[in-house]
Protein backbone atom coordinates (compact mmCIF):
# COMPACT_ATOMS: atom_id res chain seq x y z
CA UNK A 1 0.00 0.00 0.00
CA UNK A 2 2.86 2.35 0.81
CA UNK A 3 4.40 1.71 -2.63
CA UNK A 4 1.06 2.37 -4.37
CA UNK A 5 0.67 5.60 -2.42
CA UNK A 6 4.17 6.70 -3.36
CA UNK A 7 3.49 5.97 -7.04
CA UNK A 8 0.30 8.06 -6.90
CA UNK A 9 2.12 10.99 -5.30
CA UNK A 10 4.95 10.86 -7.84
CA UNK A 11 2.44 10.60 -10.71
CA UNK A 12 0.45 13.55 -9.46
CA UNK A 13 3.62 15.61 -9.04
CA UNK A 14 4.75 14.74 -12.58
CA UNK A 15 1.42 15.76 -14.11
CA UNK A 16 1.37 19.03 -12.16
CA UNK A 17 4.96 19.78 -13.17
CA UNK A 18 4.23 19.06 -16.82
CA UNK A 19 1.20 21.33 -16.73
CA UNK A 20 3.09 24.17 -15.06
CA UNK A 21 5.97 23.90 -17.55
CA UNK A 22 3.91 23.90 -20.74
CA UNK A 23 4.20 27.04 -22.86
CA UNK A 24 0.66 27.10 -24.25
CA UNK A 25 -2.44 28.07 -22.27
CA UNK A 26 -6.11 27.36 -22.79
CA UNK A 27 -8.78 29.99 -22.19
CA UNK A 28 -12.56 30.34 -21.88
CA UNK A 29 -14.51 33.59 -21.92
CA UNK A 30 -17.97 35.10 -21.97
CA UNK A 31 -19.02 38.00 -24.18
CA UNK A 32 -21.52 40.85 -24.17
CA UNK A 33 -21.73 42.51 -27.57
CA UNK A 34 -23.28 45.59 -29.17
CA UNK A 35 -24.51 45.77 -32.77
CA UNK A 36 -22.68 48.62 -34.57
CA UNK A 37 -23.37 48.50 -38.33
CA UNK A 38 -25.02 48.28 -40.87
CA UNK A 39 -28.54 49.71 -40.56
CA UNK A 40 -30.08 46.45 -41.83
CA UNK A 41 -28.51 44.79 -38.77
CA UNK A 42 -29.05 47.48 -36.14
CA UNK A 43 -32.69 48.01 -37.17
CA UNK A 44 -33.50 44.69 -35.50
CA UNK A 45 -30.69 43.91 -33.05
CA UNK A 46 -28.88 45.96 -30.41
CA UNK A 47 -27.22 43.62 -27.88
CA UNK A 48 -26.20 39.98 -27.70
CA UNK A 49 -24.24 37.46 -25.69
CA UNK A 50 -21.65 34.85 -26.56
CA UNK A 51 -18.68 32.75 -25.53
CA UNK A 52 -15.29 31.84 -26.88
CA UNK A 53 -12.62 29.26 -26.11
CA UNK A 54 -9.21 28.57 -27.49
CA UNK A 55 -5.49 28.24 -27.03
CA UNK A 56 -2.66 30.78 -26.75
CA UNK A 57 0.93 29.93 -27.68
CA UNK A 58 3.78 32.42 -27.00
CA UNK A 59 6.30 32.96 -29.78
CA UNK A 60 8.35 35.51 -27.77
CA UNK A 61 8.08 37.14 -24.34
CA UNK A 62 5.68 39.78 -25.69
CA UNK A 63 3.98 38.10 -28.65
CA UNK A 64 1.67 35.11 -28.98
CA UNK A 65 -0.47 33.27 -31.49
CA UNK A 66 -4.09 32.67 -30.52
CA UNK A 67 -6.49 30.14 -32.00
CA UNK A 68 -10.12 30.48 -30.99
CA UNK A 69 -13.69 29.36 -31.55
CA UNK A 70 -16.32 32.04 -30.94
CA UNK A 71 -20.14 31.95 -30.84
CA UNK A 72 -22.44 34.98 -30.72
CA UNK A 73 -26.21 35.04 -30.15
CA UNK A 74 -28.48 38.05 -30.74
CA UNK A 75 -32.21 38.21 -30.07
CA UNK A 76 -34.37 40.87 -31.74
CA UNK A 77 -34.84 44.09 -29.79
CA UNK A 78 -38.62 43.86 -29.33
CA UNK A 79 -38.95 47.29 -27.74
CA UNK A 80 -37.09 49.05 -30.54
CA UNK A 81 -38.99 47.20 -33.28
CA UNK A 82 -42.33 47.97 -31.63
CA UNK A 83 -41.40 51.66 -31.33
CA UNK A 84 -40.99 52.13 -35.08
CA UNK A 85 -43.43 49.48 -36.30
CA UNK A 86 -46.45 51.79 -36.12
CA UNK A 87 -44.70 54.82 -37.63
CA UNK A 88 -46.22 56.13 -40.88
CA UNK A 89 -45.26 53.62 -43.53
CA UNK A 90 -46.23 50.04 -44.30
CA UNK A 91 -48.11 49.45 -41.01
CA UNK A 92 -49.31 52.87 -39.74
CA UNK A 93 -51.38 53.13 -36.55
CA UNK A 94 -50.73 49.51 -35.53
CA UNK A 95 -51.49 48.43 -31.97
CA UNK A 96 -50.86 45.39 -29.73
CA UNK A 97 -47.41 44.92 -31.25
CA UNK A 98 -45.50 41.87 -29.97
CA UNK A 99 -42.10 40.66 -31.18
CA UNK A 100 -40.75 37.10 -30.84
CA UNK A 101 -38.43 34.54 -32.47
CA UNK A 102 -35.84 35.71 -34.98
CA UNK A 103 -32.56 34.83 -33.23
CA UNK A 104 -29.30 35.63 -35.03
CA UNK A 105 -26.21 33.44 -34.54
CA UNK A 106 -22.62 33.72 -35.73
CA UNK A 107 -19.90 31.13 -35.24
CA UNK A 108 -16.26 31.93 -35.98
CA UNK A 109 -12.94 30.08 -36.11
CA UNK A 110 -10.02 32.50 -36.12
CA UNK A 111 -6.27 32.90 -35.73
CA UNK A 112 -5.03 36.07 -34.03
CA UNK A 113 -1.77 37.72 -33.13
CA UNK A 114 -1.47 39.13 -29.60
CA UNK A 115 1.06 41.69 -28.43
CA UNK A 116 1.55 42.37 -24.71
CA UNK A 117 3.22 45.41 -23.15
CA UNK A 118 5.03 43.76 -20.26
CA UNK A 119 8.46 43.32 -18.76
CA UNK A 120 10.09 40.38 -16.96
CA UNK A 121 7.94 39.37 -14.00
CA UNK A 122 4.99 41.58 -14.97
CA UNK A 123 1.75 40.39 -13.42
CA UNK A 124 -0.60 43.08 -14.79
CA UNK A 125 -0.26 44.35 -18.35
CA UNK A 126 -2.18 45.67 -21.39
CA UNK A 127 -2.33 43.92 -24.75
CA UNK A 128 -3.65 44.28 -28.29
CA UNK A 129 -4.89 41.55 -30.59
CA UNK A 130 -5.98 41.17 -34.19
CA UNK A 131 -6.46 38.59 -36.89
CA UNK A 132 -8.71 36.85 -39.38
CA UNK A 133 -11.29 34.10 -39.26
CA UNK A 134 -14.11 32.34 -41.04
CA UNK A 135 -17.64 33.00 -39.80
CA UNK A 136 -20.92 31.22 -40.45
CA UNK A 137 -23.83 33.53 -39.65
CA UNK A 138 -27.56 33.71 -40.24
CA UNK A 139 -30.86 34.86 -38.73
CA UNK A 140 -34.33 33.40 -38.45
CA UNK A 141 -37.26 35.56 -39.51
CA UNK A 142 -38.61 37.77 -36.74
CA UNK A 143 -42.25 37.19 -35.83
CA UNK A 144 -44.22 40.40 -35.30
CA UNK A 145 -47.89 40.12 -34.34
CA UNK A 146 -50.02 43.28 -34.31
CA UNK A 147 -53.46 44.73 -34.88
CA UNK A 148 -53.73 46.95 -37.93
CA UNK A 149 -55.51 50.28 -38.20
CA UNK A 150 -58.90 48.67 -38.91
CA UNK A 151 -58.68 46.20 -36.01
CA UNK A 152 -57.60 43.02 -37.85
CA UNK A 153 -54.89 40.80 -36.27
CA UNK A 154 -51.80 40.48 -38.46
CA UNK A 155 -48.48 38.61 -38.54
CA UNK A 156 -45.32 39.75 -40.34
CA UNK A 157 -41.95 38.00 -40.68
CA UNK A 158 -39.14 40.49 -41.38
CA UNK A 159 -35.40 40.18 -41.09
CA UNK A 160 -34.61 36.58 -42.06
CA UNK A 161 -31.13 35.84 -43.49
CA UNK A 162 -29.89 32.51 -44.85
CA UNK A 163 -26.66 31.13 -43.36
CA UNK A 164 -23.57 32.50 -45.10
CA UNK A 165 -19.87 31.70 -44.78
CA UNK A 166 -17.59 34.74 -44.90
CA UNK A 167 -14.19 35.98 -43.84
CA UNK A 168 -14.14 38.06 -40.67
CA UNK A 169 -11.76 40.48 -38.99
CA UNK A 170 -11.24 40.62 -35.22
CA UNK A 171 -9.51 43.52 -33.46
CA UNK A 172 -9.24 44.34 -29.77
CA UNK A 173 -7.33 45.64 -26.79
CA UNK A 174 -7.43 44.65 -23.13
CA UNK A 175 -5.68 44.01 -19.84
CA UNK A 176 -4.55 40.76 -18.22
CA UNK A 177 -3.83 39.92 -14.57
CA UNK A 178 -1.70 36.93 -13.60
CA UNK A 179 -2.94 34.78 -10.73
CA UNK A 180 -1.05 32.75 -8.11
CA UNK A 181 2.15 31.27 -9.50
CA UNK A 182 1.48 32.75 -12.94
CA UNK A 183 0.11 29.62 -14.60
CA UNK A 184 -3.35 31.17 -14.87
CA UNK A 185 -4.77 34.65 -15.37
CA UNK A 186 -7.93 36.63 -15.90
CA UNK A 187 -8.43 39.11 -18.73
CA UNK A 188 -10.91 41.62 -20.06
CA UNK A 189 -10.91 43.22 -23.49
CA UNK A 190 -13.04 45.18 -25.93
CA UNK A 191 -12.89 45.40 -29.70
CA UNK A 192 -14.60 44.90 -33.04
CA UNK A 193 -15.69 41.80 -34.94
CA UNK A 194 -16.51 42.48 -38.61
CA UNK A 195 -18.09 39.82 -40.84
CA UNK A 196 -17.12 40.65 -44.44
CA UNK A 197 -20.26 39.91 -46.45
CA UNK A 198 -20.63 40.89 -50.13
CA UNK A 199 -22.90 43.92 -49.77
CA UNK A 200 -22.63 44.79 -46.07
CA UNK A 201 -20.27 43.99 -43.20
CA UNK A 202 -22.19 43.33 -39.96
CA UNK A 203 -20.04 44.62 -37.12
CA UNK A 204 -20.25 43.83 -33.41
CA UNK A 205 -18.35 45.46 -30.54
CA UNK A 206 -17.88 42.69 -27.92
CA UNK A 207 -16.70 43.10 -24.34
CA UNK A 208 -15.01 39.87 -23.20
CA UNK A 209 -14.21 38.57 -19.73
CA UNK A 210 -12.20 35.39 -19.53
CA UNK A 211 -9.95 32.97 -17.67
CA UNK A 212 -6.68 31.54 -19.03
CA UNK A 213 -5.11 28.41 -17.57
Amino acid sequence: MAIIGMICVIGSYSVATAQSNRDYRFFVAGEYGFAITPEDFTDYYTKGIGFCLGIEYPVSPNWALVGLFDMKFFGPDGGMIADWWDDPGEYPYSTNIEVSEGSLTAGTIAVLGKGSLKGPGSRFFPYIKGGFGISISGADEIKVTFTNSIGDPQIAWPGGVENETNFSIILGFGIEKMLGSGNSSIFVDAGLHMIMQDEVSPTVAPITLGFKF
